[in-house]
């Protein structure tokens, strides 16, 4: 428990340090700046809200305790003091690449094999340096394609919340390979040449998704875009891509969760190394379970 309280007190100092100097409270005077700051808020704002000292049954602040709200980002801070209290902060995860298969000089008989470990904050860039690793080898084809092994995790987790299955990318699922969040990356933009909008997968052009294009080109320089999942197709996914895009705008970018995270993060992983100059039979080539 001591491990927990500091490590909320560094996030205080290092996200606001004045609070440490801050005029003291006394126990009422705390209550009364927060009705305060609650009557300040808009009438469409929800806030539940509750504090108490731990092991004391005592009370800081209530409000609204019982309405259930999504905590959204304010829950990584729990997350991440409980993964310091368990793992200590020099733990580190990997994502590591095995070949499966036989190599004939620069060829691989078989297919690559992406083993997660729970990396939370798995991102292009970071698959990106695993493809360019894999090419340093000296591999030029590969005769099959990319499997995916998530069985770091007992489980993957789905319908966190009322939005799983949605395509928000807030409720996207949660498996040891979550590769940007689980969620699909799309830009828009208007082409100069044809004035027409355009939109394709990002920031590297992949196979997983099939995009619809419904998206209209306004004046301005405004863009609204939404992606929406329509249902799979064999190991492939069909969004729906909807909104505007302004004349004059600035490209934009917008997620959405994917259904089959496994086939996503292949498709990625195959696009990335055909950037870099080899060849494959295929992009997802299953779940490995070795």
């Amino acid at each position: 428990m001591k491990k927990i309280f500091f490590w909320l007190f560094l996030f205080t100092l290092l996200v606001s340090p004045k609070a440490l100097w801050a005029k003291t409270l006394n126990f009422a005077e705390f209550q009364s700046q927060m009705q305060k700051h609650i009557h300040t808020l808009s009438s469409k704002t929800k806030l539940s809200f509750h504090a108490e000292l731990l092991g004391t049954n005592k009370i800081l602040f209530s409000h609204e305790a019982n309405q259930y709200l999504v905590p959204a980002s304010s829950m990584k801070l729990l997350t991440t003091i409980a993964a310091l209290d368990a793992l200590g902060s020099a733990a580190t995860v990997e994502t590591r690449v095995y070949a499966e298969g036989t190599r004939v000089g620069d060829m691989l008989k078989g297919d690559l094999v992406i083993v997660g470990g729970g990396d939370p904050y798995l991102v292009s860039e970071r698959i990106y340096l695993l493809a360019r690793d894999v090419a340093r080898y000296g591999i030029k084809k590969i005769s099959g394609g990319i499997k995916v092994n998530n069985q770091f995790f007992s489980a993957e987790y789905t319908k966190l919340t009322n939005w799983a299955n949605t395509g928000e990318p807030f409720a996207a699922l949660v498996n040891a390979s979550s590769v940007n969040f689980n969620s699909v990356e799309v830009h828009a933009w208007v082409d100069a040449k044809t004035g027409r909008a355009m939109a394709e997968t990002g920031p590297v052009p992949h196979h997983y998704a099939i995009l619809k294009n419904n998206l209209k080109v306004i004046t301005g320089t405004r863009s609204y875009v939404t992606i929406s999942p329509i249902k799979m197709q064999g190991d492939r996914e069909i969004f729906s891509v909807n909104g505007s895009v302004g004349k004059d705008a600035e490209p934009v970018i917008a997620y959405a969760a994917v259904s089959n995270s496994a086939a996503h993060l292949a498709n990625l992983f195959a696009g990335l190394l055909r950037a870099e100059g080899m060849e494959l039979g295929s992009d997802f080539a299953g779940i490995s379970t070795a």
